[in-house]
């Protein structure tokens, strides 16, 4: 046998257990992450939510968009198919906006935790915004995934907006904050029952 193969095929065998021994096995990695940073309470991932909401009324779309991760994917309450064209979802903002939102209400807020990086919030909640030159408060369904980043921060990385069916209205006592992104003023249309901008 050539020398020279035999130790080709010898360092390539060494490489290959070494690479094995030093990778973490699936279960490995699940434990390691188990044994991780714990779950956020659920004050400290509403405390995260609250910090989100207070931009919606910054008057910046911006600022407003900062919250959502990179790649995350909106449902808009108007527009059939999903977007994670951050351009796309950063216009939709503006138009919300545009609607110079004053004060948002989460409603009822329902919040799931789900492991140390994951956690939902979803409830229907309450806008104060100007519809054509008229003070208008707008009822909107809201789901957002939030998930930690690298830096520790929180990000929406999911959301999804709708329309409450006509005479449906929240009854759940709400605290002001902020809106979430989204066609604000399509929806703000159909949540007043206003159809001029269909």
């Amino acid at each position: 046998m050539n020398p020279i193969i035999a130790l080709n095929r010898g360092s390539l065998a060494g490489i290959m257990l070494l690479a094995a021994a030093c990778s973490p096995s699936a279960e490995d990695h699940a434990a390691n992450n188990a044994a991780g940073a714990a779950p956020p309470t659920e004050a400290e991932a509403a405390a995260a939510i609250d910090k989100v909401e207070s931009t919606f009324t910054s008057g910046n779309a911006q600022t407003i968009m900062a919250n959502y991760a990179p790649g995350a994917v909106f449902f808009d309450a108007m527009v059939a198919e999903p977007t994670d064209d951050r351009a796309t979802a950063t216009k939709w903002t503006e138009g919300f906006v545009a609607m110079k939102p004053s004060a948002f209400s989460p409603g009822a807020r329902r919040i799931q935790v789900l492991d140390a990086d994951t956690f939902i919030s979803s409830g229907v909640g309450t806008i104060d915004a100007t519809v054509e030159n008229r003070p208008a408060k707008l009822q909107m369904r809201y789901t957002d995934v939030y998930q930690k980043q690298a830096d520790g921060t929180w990000q929406v990385v999911h959301e999804h907006l709708s329309v409450p069916p006509k005479g449906e209205a929240a009854t759940a006592p709400a605290a002001t904050s902020a809106a979430p992104a989204g066609n604000a003023a399509n929806a703000a249309n159909a949540s007043t029952g206003n159809t001029a901008g269909e």
